[in-house]
């Protein structure tokens, strides 16, 4: 009986060990998490800076691209215009 009371108690102190080991093993899994997760932060930190820079710039080149087009858009309406003008037997302005 008393081979079998130190067996248990073995096996108990086993489990306790195993389960510290068990701990350990999450707690360190979590801290690769936990700096995983920082550098991934840290990169859409930088990334949204970077972005916050190039707004105004990209903005700017919105206005641009926005006033040529407008100035295109006038330019090819003038144009529809005349021919319309100098042959006025087409249909609608089309050259057939």
């Amino acid at each position: 009986m008393q081979g079998m009371a130190a067996c248990d108690a073995l096996f108990s102190r086993y489990q306790r060990v195993s389960s510290a080991t068990l701990g350990e093993a999450s707690v360190r899994k979590q801290r690769k998490k936990i700096k995983c997760l920082e550098k991934e932060n840290a990169k859409l930190r930088e990334a949204k800076k970077e972005a916050a820079t190039q707004r105004p710039q990209m903005e700017k080149e919105l206005r641009r691209l926005s006033k040529t087009s407008a100035d295109h858009e006038k330019t090819l309406r003038k144009a529809v215009e005349k021919a319309v003008a100098d042959y006025p037997n087409s249909r609608r302005g089309r050259i057939s």
